[in-house]
Order: structure tokens, then sequence, then C-alpha cells
């Protein structure tokens, strides 16, 4: 009788046979940090299943650029739960920018990045002038 050791494994786990060759492959090649944000739960084994292709900096990379927009996701989402009537129109916010930009010419640029969202980043000369309270448009 042949037993398919895979699928057992996968069975007493409840999943698929498949996670389990990947979670081999991953064991195999993955650089210990992405192992460590598997176990941690930062990270999903078809992400890092991905990045197994990479060298080893390629990885680390990778990872460190995933946490980065990790908490910047979660500030956001953070931000937005706070204080969802605060934040005001998005015509407010850039009547505001263009109201800057006309008293302190040059303070106010434009960057092209190389993710798909458009983000507006605030400095902290623009936080404190008036019309502003704790960050967000009035």
């Amino acid at each position: 009788m042949h037993i398919d050791v895979r699928e057992e494994i996968a069975a007493l786990g409840a999943v698929s046979g498949r996670t389990v060759s990947n979670v081999k492959t991953i064991l195999g090649t993955a650089a210990p940090a992405v192992i460590a944000a598997l176990h941690s739960g930062m990270l999903k084994i078809n992400r890092a299943l991905q990045w197994c292709r990479l060298t080893g900096k390629e990885q680390l990379d990778r990872l460190t650029e995933h946490h980065i927009a990790r908490d910047r996701y979660k500030a956001i989402r953070h931000a937005i739960a706070v204080a969802p009537a605060a934040v005001g129109s998005l015509s407010a916010v850039l009547e505001s920018l263009r109201q800057h930009e006309a008293r302190v010419p040059g303070s106010v640029s434009i960057r092209i990045g190389t993710g798909s969202r458009t983000e507006i980043l605030l400095g902290q000369d623009f936080l404190s002038q008036p019309g502003t309270v704790g960050g967000f448009i009035q």
C-alpha cells in the first residue's frame, strides 16, 4: 500500500498538499528573516514562495519594503478610522496645499513614485500652519 506522506501531512495541518510542498520549498531556500516573518504572520506563504527565486539580499530588501508598506497602510487606515470627518474633502486639502505654495514658494513638490497608489505627504511646516488642527485640514 502506497502512502502519500505529503497528503498525510496536509490532512493533519488542514491544508492542501500543494501548500505542504510550497512550505518545503520556502524552508529550503528562503532567508531566515523571511521564515521568521511567516512564523509571526507578517507574511503569507505565496509571497514568500515568490521571493524564493531571489537572492538572500533581494529577499531581505523585499521584506523590508513589505514591512514599510504594511506599516504605512496600517497608519493610513488608523488615521482614517480615528478622524474621518476631520480630514475634510480632497478639494479642501488640495486648496490648502495651493495656498501654502502661494505663501511659501517651493514648499510643495510633486514626485513620481513607484507604487500604484497616489499619496499626499504633508510636511511638519504644513501641519503647523494656521487652518490645521492636529495635522487635519479644518
